[in-house]
This record gives structure tokens, sequence and C-alpha cells, in this order.
């Protein structure tokens, strides 16, 4: 009987899978370079592309296969040319579009490490490597001439300039496209360090318990209404566990844990795609790959080596495979220099940095035993073991006195803050 229900669940799981499945490619004909599997963490030599026509949802049906221990292992890749229940965090859906190479959509698998043994280190390792896959979307953006920075939790945006005298804001926007932070090939691994370049951020300092006033561009040019940001692509991190009872159950091993990383991305969209997908938002902020950059196509098209403007677009098919080259590096530099290198990429394309929080609307509280009376706290910094140091920007240093009327009392300076980057609420309250 129990033979009879596993059969079934794997036929549930993979059914859907194998009746749209148009190919399966191993990573390594495109990416010969891929390292082999030493760690589960990381795209390897025998990685492989299930691509299909049309699934529901490309994380709901890898997560139904993992969970029976069917079809896929660390490192695969989920692709299909539409979806038509794709999801987004929480109850938000993401919109594809039914043509095909309108849009990239697909979700990837890694193994946790054997060190994630709790949820919160789990959840470290969802969220470095979901923010690593996003990072290597603004690497292939920056390709493309394409301004792009991290939305938190999960979102890619393209910048536009509103302004055409506001010469800083021209420098910052060449800077996001110049890509120099990121290391200097996509197509070898002969780089083994990333290219210092002088940041369009102030460099915070390290020293404990301090932290410089941290100046960002973004921050400032938002608050001027100098700058707008479109949605680019999507991301959604989830972990998953195979399910007791499964057919490929092995007796007295634990259950394995994995991070399934979905993504969207708009690629060649034209004015008709995105006025639909706008209405399906309700948003009006939408980017695309080729709709940002046609009137500059001879620029969107030499990084894929396609030569004159007027050849065809690039296969979203093609586009997968210079996001899984960039991916790749950065998670090999990732292993070898550790989360500082993360750090780095990560506090010069984030749109957090430089941002003020409201942490008592966010439902943050004090560090114990600090007497903090700031609510608003300004991130300025993000240090190799994922804390974000945030420095008080207001308190108050006065109480009411009954019958003498205001009356200032001397207090003790602010403590700075820190708050771990895994652990930070999605929903956040900016000043």
């Amino acid at each position: 009987m129990n033979n009879a229900k596993n059969k079934q669940q794997k036929s549930e799981a993979t059914k859907e899978v194998l009746e749209n499945l148009i190919a399966i490619e191993p990573l390594r004909k495109k990416i010969p370079w891929l390292p082999l599997p030493a760690h589960s963490l990381a795209l390897s030599a025998s990685s492989r592309i299930f691509h299909c026509r049309s699934l529901g949802s490309t994380n709901t049906a890898m997560r139904r296969c993992v969970e029976v221990g069917e079809l896929f292992q660390s490192g695969d890749i989920l692709l299909a040319d539409t979806q038509t229940s794709g999801r987004g965090r929480a109850t938000k859906t993401w919109h594809s579009f039914k043509a095909k190479n309108k849009s990239l959509t697909f979700s990837m698998l890694l193994s946790l490490s054997r060190k994630a043994d709790t949820p919160a280190l789990q959840l470290n390792e969802s969220i470095v490597q979901s923010q690593t896959t996003a990072l290597a979307i603004c690497w292939l953006a920056a390709d493309y001439g394409l301004p792009c920075m991290l939305k938190w939790p999960n979102d890619v945006h393209v910048l536009r300039s509103q302004s055409t005298k506001n010469l800083a804001l021209t420098n910052f926007l060449q800077q996001l496209t110049s890509a120099s932070e990121f290391p200097a090939s996509a197509s070898t691994p002969t780089s083994t360090q990333g290219q210092e370049i002088p940041s369009p951020v102030a460099v915070a300092s390290r020293k404990s318990g301090s932290c410089s006033p941290h100046k960002n561009f973004f921050s400032t040019f938002c608050l001027n209404k100098d700058i707008q940001s479109m949605k680019l692509a999507g991301l959604l991190s989830e972990i998953v566990s195979e399910v007791a009872g499964h057919v490929n159950e092995v007796a007295g091993h634990a259950k394995k844990k994995f991070i399934i990383i979905g993504l969207g991305l708009n690629v060649n969209l034209n004015s008709a795609d995105m006025k639909w997908l706008n209405k399906q938002t309700n948003k009006g902020h939408a980017a695309a790959l080729f709709l940002e950059t046609k009137q500059k196509s001879s620029q969107a098209t030499t990084w894929l080596g396609l030569g004159p403007a007027q050849q065809p677009l690039p296969s979203t098919f093609s586009v997968l495979w210079q996001i899984l080259q960039r991916l790749a590096l950065l998670q090999k530099h990732i292993d070898t220099q550790g989360f500082s290198f993360f750090a780095k990429l990560w506090k010069k394309r984030s749109m957090l940095m430089g941002k003020t929080l409201d942490l008592q609307k966010s439902g943050q509280k004090g560090e114990q035993g600090v007497k903090n009376t700031a609510s608003a706290w300004q991130i300025c910094d993000l240090d190799e073991n994922l804390f974000l140091h945030l420095r008080p920007i207001e308190r108050s240093s006065s109480r009411f006195m009954q019958g003498s009327g205001k009356q200032e009392f001397p207090q003790r300076p602010l403590q700075m803050k820190k708050l771990y980057l895994p652990e930070l609420p999605f929903q956040l309250d900016f000043l």
C-alpha cells in the first residue's frame, strides 16, 4: 500500500514537469569551468537545466518534486517559457506573458550546507543566496547599460534620471552601469579578486561601536525626486525539506533541506506589453531589458556577440546562460573570500544604504540594556557577519516637568545599533 502511495506521489509531483519538458541541458555545456560539486550552495559541473514549455509555477513544481525526493538534485534549474500561476512574496503574483521570449522565469535548487542546522542559519543562507542572485541580475543589467539596484527584500530595480542637469546623478548612474565592482570577467574564472573602485557611497568606519555619517546618493536623489526606480525582476526564496515516507527515502538518514530561489525577469517587452503589465500590477513602474535599451540597441546587443542592432533579439534562454555565468562567479568568490565580498557588493547596490528607518513602526526594539530614545536610525554599513550598522540621527533630551515647564537634562550619547540582515523585516517604514 505504501509503495503504491509513493508511486502516486512520484507521478503527481513529476507529471507536470515531464509532460511539458522540452530538453535537459547540462550547465557545463555553456559554462565549462564550473567546479565539481564540492559544496552545496553553488552551481557545479553536475547542474542541469530542465527546460519546459509552460508551468503553473516553477517554484511550486520544483518544491513538490523535492518533497518526494524526485527528479531534481542540488544545483538544478527549472526553466519555463511561460508561467500560468507565478508567485511572489506573500500573496503577490508574478505576471508572465503567454508569448515565448517575453520574460524569463526559472527556479534554482541549492542544498543547505551541513552547518545550517538551525532555522536562523538556514534563513541566513537563503537570504545571501537570493541577494547574490539579485546581484547577478544587476551585473547583467549593467552590461546592457542599465543602472540597477536592489530593493529590499527581493526586487531588482532600474534607475532612471528625472533631471538632465544633475551632474552628480549622471555620474552616479554611470558608476552603476560600469559594473567595475564585480569580478573582471563573466566568461572565465581567472579573476580571483573583485575590482576596487571609488564607491558612490561614503565608506562607513569599521571601528567598534562607531559609524561615520553615511551619505548615499540614491537616498538623496530620491528625496529630491531626481530619480525614478522601476521593477525589472523579482525573486522568491523558499526553504523546503523532503517529506517523510517518500519513495527515495533512506532509512536512518536525516531529511535533506534545500533552498529554492525563483526569479522572474522582464526581457523583450514592447510598449503594448508594458502597458498590459502596468495595468495588472496597478503600479505603472515596471521595466524590461529590451524596452529600456531600445534607444541604444547596439550597446544592448554587443554583450551577447550579436553584432549590429538589426540582429534578432536575444532569447530568454541565452539571457539565462549569462545570468548563471555571473552567478557562478559570484558564488565562487563568496566561497573563497567569505561574506566580506558579498557585503562589499551589496552595500554598493542596495537601496537600503543611507536610508533612515523608523524602528518603532518597523517593530524593532533597542539593544538590551541601552536606553535609546531615538526611533530614527540611519543604515550606514553592512559588516562581514551580515550585521547592518545603524546610527541614531535624532533623540529627545528633554522631559516635561509638572509645574516648571520644559526642562533640559543631559543624557549620555546614544549607542550604535546592529540589526542582523537575514532578520530584517520585509516591511520597513522610512523617514
